[in-house]
C-alpha cells in the first residue's frame, strides 16, 4: 500500500492487435489498460518519468481509505471525466435533497427513504446498507440515459433520479450513495466503481462501501447485499470516491482490468434492462407513507 504513494514508473504503448483506441500501461509492477485517443492525454503519452510528472491528481484526504476491492489495486488518477459528470451530484448530496420534490411519486419516495435512514441510524450498519440497497432498487425503474436524457451516458443528480423515479445504474449507485450519506456514512468510505461484468459481458456501475470487514457493494443487480470477494465477474475500471478519481491495476501477471473502448464510450447498463426488471420484482413490496 505505501509504495502506491509514491511517484509511479510510467510507460505507455499501444497494445498490439487490440486497435488504435486501446493502450496498456504498466505502473510499478501493475499492469492495466487505459484508453485512447480521446482519453490518451489523461496519462499523457509523452511522460516517461513518472505519474508525478503529469498533471498531478488529488491526494486522498488524510484517514480516506483507497477504494481496493474485486482484488484489485486503486491508483488515483484526478483527470477521470466521470469527476466532472458526478460533481453536481457530489454538490448535491450535501443538501436537504429528501425534503425537496416536486412530484407525489418523488414524494412518496423520499419519505420511505427518511424511514431507512432513521432506522438505520439505530441499527446495524450492514442491515442499513442492505435496506438502502433493496428500497432503492423497488422505488427507481431502470430506464437507459438514451431514452431519458437522450445521450448514452448521464449521471443525474439524485433529486433528479427521484423526480423520475428511473436512473440507469450509476443514477441508483448516485442515489445509495448519496442515501447513505445522509445515515452518516463518511463520504470517503463510499464510491462509485464503473466496471466490467465479465459473466453479462456488459458494463456496469455499484457503489462500494469500504469498512474494516471489507468492501460492500450495493447493487441493482443484487437483491441482497453482497461482499466484493463474493463477485469474482465484476471488473473495476475506474471509480469515483469523495471527489477523487480512481483506476485499477493488477499485480503483474494477473488479467487486465479493462479490455475495451475509451472511458468516454463506457456506458454502463445498456443491455440489463431485463435482468434489473427480474431483481426489482423479486424484493418484498416496500411500505407506501405519506410526504411528512
Amino acid at each position: 500500500m505505501s509504495r502506491l504513494l509514491q511517484p509511479l514508473p510510467l510507460a505507455l504503448s499501444v497494445e498490439p492487435g487490440a486497435g488504435a483506441s486501446l493502450a496498456s500501461l504498466q505502473v510499478a509492477g501493475l499492469r492495466m489498460t487505459t484508453f485512447g485517443p480521446a482519453e490518451r492525454t489523461q496519462v499523457r503519452a509523452d511522460v516517461t518519468g513518472s505519474i508525478a510528472a503529469a498533471p498531478a491528481p488529488k491526494a486522498p484526504a488524510r484517514g480516506a481509505a483507497r477504494p481496493e476491492l474485486l482484488a484489485s489495486v486503486a491508483i488515483p488518477f484526478g483527470r477521470l471525466p466521470a469527476l466532472e459528470r458526478i460533481a453536481p451530484a457530489y454538490a448535491e448530496i450535501e443538501t436537504d435533497f429528501l425534503d425537496h420534490c416536486g412530484t407525489v411519486m418523488c414524494e412518496n419516495a423520499t419519505a420511505t427513504l427518511k424511514q431507512v435512514v432513521a432506522a438505520g441510524r439505530k441499527g446495524r450498519f450492514v442491515d442499513l446498507l442492505a435496506a438502502v440497497n433493496r428500497s432503492v432498487n423497488r422505488l427507481i425503474t431502470y430506464r437507459r440515459d438514451k431514452d431519458l436524457y437522450g445521450t448514452m451516458d448521464y449521471w443525474a443528480k439524485p433529486s433528479a433520479t427521484l423526480e423520475r423515479g428511473m436512473g440507469d445504474c450509476e443514477d441508483y449507485a448516485i442515489l445509495k450513495m448519496a442515501v447513505l450519506a445522509k445515515a452518516g456514512v463518511p463520504a470517503r468510505s463510499m464510491s462509485v466503481v464503473i466496471l466490467r461484468d465479465e459473466k453479462r459481458q456488459v458494463y456496469h456501475a455499484v457503489t462500494a462501501v469500504q469498512t474494516s470487514n471489507g468492501a460492500y457493494i450495493v447493487d441493482n443487480l443484487e437483491a441482497e447485499l453482497r461482499k466484493d470477494s463474493d463477485l469474482p465477474n465484476y471488473m473495476p475500471l475506474y471509480s469515483v470516491s469523495a471527489g477523487r478519481g480512481y483506476i485499477y491495476g493488477r499485480r503483474t501477471g494477473g488479467a487486465m482490468v479493462a479490455s475495451a473502448g475509451g472511458l468516454k464510450s463506457v456506458a454502463p447498463g445498456e443491455g440489463l434492462e431485463a435482468e434489473i426488471v427480474t431483481v426489482a420484482e423479486a424484493l418484498p413490496a416496500l411500505p407506501v407513507s405519506g410526504p411528512r
